[in-house]
C-alpha cells in the first residue's frame, strides 16, 4: 500500500490574502510546508486553483521544484481527485493545507501508521480533545474512499471542504500525539490572520533548520513565543477556535458600570481597543442591540479588517412589550428587521444571535425561538445563544438543542453555579462567563460600594488578603484568574473604558489560572457572604 500527500494551497484567502506566499526564514509558507513533508522523499503534490489569480503561486512552486496540480478553484474535492488521478485505489492519501506548516514527514508517517493499524476508513484530528496545537493536523484516507466521495458528494459544502461526506458515511478515528506539551493545545499553529503569522514565524525563528525542526520543538517554541507576545490562549469547541477572552462592548455604547467614571470612549479609542485585542489573539466581540451605539461603533472599528472576529449580539429584550399586540407575521417581520439592522451596523455577518432574556424565548409558545431558527436556516446568523440570569435558566438553556452559546454571570463571590457547571460538563455548549467584576464593584474600595451591602468591608478585606496570599498584582488579576480556573467556561466577557484597561486585561488573561487549592480557598472565604441582590446588578436599584 503506497502513500501520497496532497497539500492544498491558494492565494485567495480572505482573512490573510497571499498567506501561502508570505516568507518564514526567507522561504514561502507553501514551500516550507511542502519541504518539511518531503524531507524523507515522501511523495507530495500541491493542489492549486487553475486560474490567473494563482499565477504567482504556480511560479513559486515551479521555481522551487515542488510538484503541483492545477484544478477547479471551487470544486476542491475535484482538485484533490485530480492530484491523485493515477494512483491505485489502495494508496493511502494524506491531506494537508499549506497554512499549517508544523506537520513534517515524521508526523505524516505516524498518522499513516495509525491509519493502517486502526482499520478505520478515515483518520483525522479532533482538536477539542487532542494534545496538539490548533493547525497541527492532517486527514488520512485511501484513494478509493476519496473517489467514492467524489462520486457521491454533490452539495457545494461537501465539494468545498473535501471530507465531510467521508466523515458522515465511513468509519472514523482520531489521532493524537501525547509527546506534545499539553499547553501547546491552547495556541494556534495555523496561519489564518496576521497575528497567527507573527506567532508561527516566531516559533520557527528559534530553530536551527526550519525544514528539519521537530514538531515537539516547534510546539514548545509556540508556547514560549505566545507567552512572550502575550497572546491569549484558547480552545476548540464544536469545531470553533475560541479565545479565552471576549471583548464586551457595552461601555462603547453606554455609560455603563458602577466603576465607570469616564463615560463612553471616543470612537478612536474604541478602534484602538478592538485592534489591540484582535492583535493579541482575541476572536470574539460581544455586543447587543440594547447597548446604545455599541453595534455601530464595533462596525466602524472593524471596517476594512480582514481578520474579523466572531460577532455575538443580542436581540432587544422584551420585544413583545415594545411592539404591542401584533400578529405572528408582523412579529416575525419586526425581528427580521432588527437582525438586518444589526448586520448593517456591524458591517457583516452575525456569528451568534442571543436571546437577551431567556424568558423571551419562552413567551408566545416559543415563537421567538422558532423565528431564530428560521433566521439561522436562511444563513443570516451562524448560531443561536442565550443570556441567562439564574441556574434554573442555565439548565433550561443547556437542554435546548437549538442553543449553542450560553452566557451567564459568574464571579468569585457567586457560588450558585458550581453544581450546574459540573452537570454541564461534557455538553457541547459554548459557556461564556460575564459580570466577572460585578460591573467593576469587585475592584473598588469598600467606600465605593452601595450602602446596602453591609459586609462590604469584610468582602474587600478578604479579596485583598487573597491577592496577597496568591502573590497576584491586583483584585482584577484575582477575579480573572478565578474564573479562568473553571474548565467548563470557555470564554470570559470583559469590558473596558480605555485602551489602557484593555491592554491590562489582555495581559492578565494570557497568564495561568488559579490552581485547585487556591480556588477552594476562595470558595471557602466567600461562602454565604454575597446576597442574591448583590449578585444581580439588575436589582441594585431596588429600594431598601
Amino acid at each position: 500500500m503506497e502513500c501520497v500527500v496532497v497539500l492544498q494551497a491558494r492565494q485567495s484567502s480572505t482573512r490573510l490574502p497571499n498567506k501561502v506566499l508570505l516568507k518564514i526564514r526567507g522561504v514561502p509558507v507553501v514551500v516550507l510546508a511542502a519541504k518539511r513533508v518531503m524531507r524523507e522523499k515522501m511523495p507530495l503534490v500541491v493542489a492549486i486553483p487553475d486560474n490567473s489569480q494563482n499565477h504567482d503561486l504556480k511560479q513559486t512552486l515551479e521555481h522551487y521544484g515542488v510538484p503541483f496540480f492545477a484544478g477547479d478553484e471551487c470544486d476542491v474535492l475535484g482538485r484533490v481527485l485530480g492530484s491523485i488521478e493515477h494512483v491505485p485505489d489502495d494508496t493511502v492519501v494524506v491531506r494537508l493545507t499549506a497554512d499549517n506548516v508544523f506537520p513534517d514527514s515524521d508526523f505524516v508517517k505516524n498518522m499513516i501508521q495509525e491509519f493502517r493499524s486502526s482499520h478505520a476508513e478515515y483518520l483525522g484530528v479532533d482538536y477539542q480533545f487532542a494534545h496538539l496545537p490548533y493547525g497541527l493536523g492532517a486527514e488520512v484516507f485511501t484513494a478509493g474512499t476519496i473517489r467514492e466521495a467524489g462520486r457521491k458528494a454533490t452539495n457545494a459544502f461537501d465539494r468545498e471542504h473535501v471530507t465531510p461526506w467521508i466523515k458522515r458515511n465511513k468509519s472514523v478515528k482520531y489521532f493524537d500525539l501525547p509527546t506534545i506539551k499539553s499547553d501547546a493545545k491552547c495556541y494556534r499553529a495555523t496561519i489564518d490572520t496576521p497575528a497567527d503569522f507573527a506567532l508561527v514565524s516566531a516559533s520557527f525563528a528559534r530553530v536551527q533548520n526550519p525544514e528539519s525542526a521537530s514538531i515537539e520543538e516547534l510546539s514548545g517554541n509556540l508556547i514560549i513565543s505566545a507567552q512572550e507576545f502575550g497572546i491569549l490562549p484558547g480552545r476548540v469547541i464544536n469545531n470553533r477556535w475560541l479565545s479565552n477572552t471576549a471583548l464586551g462592548t457595552v461601555q462603547m455604547g453606554l455609560s455603563y458600570g458602577i466603576a465607570n467614571h469616564v463615560g463612553i470612549p471616543a470612537i478612536d479609542d474604541c478602534r484602538t481597543m478592538i485592534s489591540s485585542a484582535i492583535n493579541k489573539g482575541l476572536c470574539i466581540i460581544d455586543t447587543a442591540q440594547a447597548y446604545g451605539e455599541s453595534e455601530e461603533r464595533v462596525g466602524v472599528a472593524l471596517a476594512g479588517r480582514v481578520d474579523r472576529p466572531l460577532i455575538v449580539t443580542k436581540l432587544l429584550p422584551d420585544i413583545r412589550a415594545k411592539i404591542g399586540a401584533v400578529n405572528h407575521e408582523e412579529y416575525t417581520e419586526y425581528i427580521f428587521k432588527l437582525v438586518k439592522e444589526s448586520q448593517s451596523k456591524l458591517g457583516g455577518r452575525i456569528d451568534c444571535l442571543m436571546f437577551h432574556r431567556w424568558q423571551d424565548r419562552k413567551n408566545d409558545d416559543g415563537l421567538l425561538g422558532k423565528v431564530f431558527l428560521h433566521i439561522k436556516d436562511l444563513g443570516l446568523i451562524g448560531g443561536i445563544g442565550a443570556s441567562v440570569l439564574s441556574p434554573d435558566e442555565f439548565n433550561e438553556a443547556i437542554a435546548a438543542p437549538d442553543v449553542e452559546f450560553i452566557q451567564f454571570p459568574y464571579n468569585i463571590l457567586d457560588h450558585r453555579w458550581e453544581s450546574v457547571l459540573q452537570e454541564a460538563h461534557g455538553h457541547s455548549k459554548i459557556l461564556i462567563a460575564r459580570s466577572v467584576f460585578l460591573q467593576g464593584l469587585l475592584t473598588k474600595s469598600s467606600e465605593d460600594w452601595p450602602d446596602w451591602v453591609v459586609n462590604s468591608n469584610l468582602i474587600c478585606d478578604k479579596l485583598d488578603s487573597l491577592v496577597n496570599d496568591f502573590q497576584l498584582g491586583s483584585r482584577l488579576d484575582l477575579c480573572l484568574a478565578y474564573v479562568r480556573a473553571s474548565s467548563s467556561i470557555c470564554t470570559v466577557v470583559v469590558g473596558a473604558e480605555s485602551p489602557v484597561q484593555v491592554d491590562e486585561i489582555l495581559r492578565l488573561q494570557s497568564r495561568p489560572p488559579l490552581v485547585v487549592s487556591q480556588v477552594r480557598k476562595c470558595q471557602e472565604a466567600f461562602f454565604g457572604l454575597a446576597s442574591e441582590r448583590l449578585l444581580d446588578p439588575w436589582r441594585w436599584n431596588e429600594s431598601d
